[in-house]
Parts: C-alpha cells; sequence; structure tokens
C-alpha cells in the first residue's frame, strides 16, 4: 500500500515479538517504556550513563563510565572478574567504538556497554561504581 514505515503500540509485551515475526517496523509497548524509565532513574548513580532493557527485561544494557577508582581501570579486560553473569559489549573511548578483546586494557573515561542479566545488575554496579 505505499506505506514506508509500520508502528505498533501493544499493551501486553508478550506480542511484541509476534508483532516483529509478521513485519511491524517499530513495536512499543508503553508498559516496558515505563519500567525502562523507572529502571534508568532507581540505578542511576555514579558513572551510569545509560540503561536499557532487552526482551521484556530479561536482560540490561548498562553503560558505564570508568573513572580512576574503579577497580577495573588500568586493567586488561581478561584479567577482570566481574561479578555476576555479563559481557562488555563495546568500549567507547574518545569518539572511537571498540570491539574489546581479552587484551584490550580499559582506561580512565572510557565508557564500556556491559549486556547483563537483572540479577547481576545491582552487584555489577557496586563493583565497578
Amino acid at each position: 500500500m505505499g506505506i514506508p514505515k509500520t508502528v505498533v503500540r501493544v499493551g501486553r509485551p508478550e506480542y511484541i515479538m509476534l508483532m516483529e515475526q509478521v513485519g511491524i517496523d517499530v513495536v512499543f509497548s508503553p508498559r516496558l517504556l515505563t519500567a525502562s524509565q523507572i529502571l534508568r532513574f532507581v540505578r542511576s548513580g555514579e558513572g551510569v550513563v545509560s540503561i536499557s532493557t532487552f526482551e521484556g527485561g530479561k536482560a540490561e544494557s548498562i553503560e558505564i563510565e570508568i573513572t580512576n577508582e574503579s577497580p577495573v581501570a588500568g586493567k586488561q579486560l581478561k584479567d577482570i572478574r566481574l561479578p555476576g553473569k555479563a559481557l562488555v559489549g563495546v568500549i567507547l573511548r574518545e569518539n572511537e567504538a571498540i570491539v574489546p578483546r581479552g587484551n584490550t586494557q580499559i582506561l580512565d573515561g572510557d565508557h564500556i556497554v556491559l549486556f547483563t542479566l537483572p540479577e547481576s545488575v545491582s552487584k555489577m554496579l557496586k563493583y565497578l561504581t
């Protein structure tokens, strides 16, 4: 019909995956958007830049600014034992995105983006900040 993009609001988050499977371009849930904003408010603290949820809150991404006081500053990724289950997805350093490897060193001023499970977030934030 010539419509370039379809956007759908769903009342039940469990319908999001179904809508995406049938070809809807953008699917959003006011409930999940509200939950994401509340998480951002509750978990925002020193060093936390942003928080996002995935799959109805089954996973989270957290962007954290690393300072000299952080126990990971100056260490290589392979030498860091993060509490809980987490994956460092990207390091943002001076307008450059770095896909980290084991020998990548985390420096003061870096922003790291972690992907983790909700039950690991509190331990992770306490450890890193």
